[in-house]
């Protein structure tokens, strides 16, 4: 609210993995970092989801969620660094969208928890469903999420690949083939221009 009233601009920070300098504040403010809000709340080993704070890494809820039989149905490449909330406002996508589509997709995020900048008192709005949309891949402009719900995926044993083709285009059109067959379950599909390292 201090910062509403005094005009200081308010950079919302995850993890800083994003690719764009989302995180970076370009005329001076304040950088409200939430990597504190790193606990998970709950688990619902029934249903399948998981609530946690903005600033819980990825790596950590996916490992939690494993002890339980269930794993993220996506995360960024970055998952290792990256916190659910900056992944969330980023509106990223990543390894499991093949599976279960893209952040803006119906039951990707199932709830939010999301503190208002206003000038007086700030408000806390639980979202849920559908009222989550205005929030995925905002980038904190409309709101601080502070809690994240998702849903997650039975866990699976996958396995990486690395394969080498003659050409770029050939690695791209083998790639769109798996992409495209159904019977290839898959987490992610990614295209590198030689050389890769080993």
């Amino acid at each position: 609210a201090a910062a509403v009233r005094h005009r200081v601009f308010v950079t919302t920070r995850g993890a800083g993995t994003g690719n764009y300098g989302q995180a970076v504040p370009l005329r001076g403010g304040v950088v409200l970092d939430m990597s504190g809000l790193d606990k998970i709340e709950s688990i619902d080993a029934e249903a399948g989801t998981i609530r946690c704070g903005a600033g819980v890494k990825l790596c950590d809820l996916e490992d939690h969620a494993r002890q339980h039989g269930w794993e993220l149905r996506q995360h960024p490449s970055t998952r290792r660094t990256a916190s659910v909330g900056g992944f969330v406002a980023g509106g990223s996508t990543g390894h499991g969208a093949l599976l279960h589509g893209g952040l803006s997709e119906d039951g990707a995020v199932l709830g939010l928890r999301v503190v208002t900048a206003e000038d007086q008192t700030p408000r806390v709005l639980e979202l849920s469903g559908r009222d989550v949309f205005p929030v995925v891949h905002a980038y904190g402009t409309n709101g601080v999420i502070t809690s994240v719900e998702l849903p997650l995926a039975r866990a699976q044993a996958w396995s990486d690949v690395t394969a080498a083709f003659p050409s770029l285009d050939a690695a791209a059109a083998f790639a769109l083939d798996v992409a495209n067959a159904p019977a290839v379950v898959k987490r992610g599909i990614s295209v590198f221009q030689a050389p890769i390292a080993h």
